[in-house]
């Protein structure tokens, strides 16, 4: 069986973000994990956008996203088109989300997405 070691980032020092990126990475970590909350769609905040986009321009790993935000349709755009060309990712999000919408703006190269309720799969 193969395992692939995935780094949360809501448990980083945000005081040395990019440090703790590189540390990560030199650790062979596989990829990051974000979790994106909005304080609405579920009770607590957690990382936002921003963190996402700093994350994305430090790291060489793939990013793992799980969106816990209301309204993804509206949203997804954002964090799809922050994304860096040819960077591998993956998109978890709860909730209503068109497909359609995800591989429209989705960036060039690697990527899934992946809903926990409506099922839609998709890979590049």
């Amino acid at each position: 069986m193969q395992f692939q070691l995935m780094a949360s980032m809501m448990c980083a020092d945000y005081g040395n973000l990019e440090k703790e990126v590189k540390s990560l990475e030199e650790g062979g970590i596989d990829s990051f994990h974000i979790d994106v909350m909005d304080g609405r769609y579920v009770p607590n905040f957690a990382m936002s956008l921003n963190d996402m986009c700093y994350i994305a321009g430090a790291a060489k790993r793939p990013l793992d996203e799980h969106l816990m935000i209301e309204h993804p349709n509206n949203r997804i755009q954002l964090f799809l088109l922050s994304m860096k060309e040819d960077m591998d990712f993956e998109i978890y999000w709860d909730g209503a989300c068109s497909a359609d919408k995800i591989i429209e703006y989705a960036p060039k190269g690697g990527g899934g997405v992946c809903a926990w309720h409506n099922l839609v799969i998709w890979e590049r």
